[in-house]
């Protein structure tokens, strides 16, 4: 693939080989000569934000497992709110957008305040490329509603049921195909 694909998603195919990503949906975030980088959209882990993060008590939910590469580092993703763009966020796909963590959560805005995820994941230059003209990866256009979905574990089927053609086929493919 010689197009970049910045804000596509990126949904694993059964073809992708790798644990970490089995049945992920990632929304990529960059994508250049140089490489890409991307969120896994639907890992919750069991982790509770308030728990872990000082000055996050009354911020809700869990953190999400954005990928393997650098878990110690934490991104988030919220909806806009008035004053959000001169508070630290930037638009990435309709009203989602990333959100500038050091703000605090009292200052991000929203009551349950940013989907927030640690790690990501990373491709070298010309490594995703060659994933997608594998077969690892299929290649589509998000809805905001994706990003922040309130369903992450049946993201992966409902982001291939919407798709055109014999891709939507790949909704209902089995966990395992000997269990079939």
């Amino acid at each position: 693939m010689s197009q970049f694909c910045a804000r596509k998603l990126l949904v694993a195919t059964p073809l992708i080989g790798d644990g970490n990503f089995e049945r992920t949906v990632v929304l990529l975030l960059e994508h250049t000569a140089d490489g890409a980088i991307g969120l896994v959209l639907n890992r919750p882990s069991e982790l509770a934000v308030a728990k872990l993060l000082t000055g996050w008590e009354n911020v809700g939910g869990v953190l999400f497992s954005g990928g393997p590469v650098s878990p110690e580092s934490l991104i988030g993703l919220a909806h806009e709110w008035p004053g959000g763009t001169e508070m630290g966020w930037t638009r990435l796909i309709g009203d989602i957008g990333s959100v500038n963590l050091s703000l605090g959560a009292g200052q991000l805005g929203g009551e349950t305040g940013p989907r927030l995820f640690f790690g990501y994941a990373g491709w070298e230059a010309d490594q995703l490329e060659s994933e997608i003209d594998s077969g690892a990866w299929f290649v589509v256009d998000p809805e905001p509603s994706d990003v922040l979905t309130d369903d992450p574990e049946g993201l992966w089927s409902a982001v291939l049921a919407r798709q055109p053609n014999e891709l939507s086929w790949f909704a209902n493919y089995p966990d395992n195909l000997r269990a079939n």
